[in-house]
């Protein structure tokens, strides 16, 4: 499946048998990773940094850290809220900037995902209309065929093996139609 949602000579290969059923869970997974942090949650997330050892900002400015960082997602945030907890040295609190530094790379490969995800949805969902078009076409001409007569039938097996045979359509056409080619 992974070949067929992120390169480029998987796109012209049909998607995996089953895959279709899967894609939707897997969608709901992405947008779930992706959703908003909860406002105690982020709370709870800034306390763990700063239990941490890491300087508290100033109360003024925590309200701006709330805005700012809740439309990221809780693990995200973690993850990013660790690294800073790892690698901040200096005696002053960090900005929100070495923070959102850390989650992008990760907000980066989740929406791409959700983009895989998205795609790969809406191919499944082609590519069955393209089966029931084939489909429906494959019983118009079984139709067509069990209406024609013997004669019908005959003429046509004869078409068949001329262009099978290498002869051009026009000069069949032309020959049929009184011209000669």
């Amino acid at each position: 499946m992974r070949r067929s949602l992120t390169s480029w000579e998987g796109i012209s290969e049909a998607l995996p048998d089953g895959i279709a059923e899967l894609l939707p869970v897997a969608l709901a997974h992405v947008e779930a990773r992706l959703a908003p942090v909860e406002p105690h949650v982020l709370a709870g997330l800034m306390q763990r940094m700063w239990d941490a050892g890491v300087p508290q900002p100033h109360p003024t400015t925590l309200a701006e850290w709330r805005r700012l960082l809740s439309p990221y997602p809780a693990d995200v945030l973690a993850a990013a809220f660790d690294q800073v907890a790892r690698t901040h040295r200096w005696p002053d609190p960090p900005k929100i900037a070495d923070v959102v530094r850390w989650i992008g790379e990760e907000m980066t490969r989740l929406s791409d995902w959700r983009h895989r995800l998205q795609q790969a949805q809406l191919r499944a969902r082609l590519d069955a209309k393209g089966r029931a078009d084939e489909d429906a076409r494959r019983a118009r001409i079984a139709r067509w065929r069990s209406n024609l007569s013997p004669e019908d039938q005959d003429a046509l097996a004869r078409v068949r093996s001329r262009l099978a045979a290498g002869e051009s359509a026009a000069s069949i056409v032309a020959e049929s139609i009184g011209g000669a080619a």
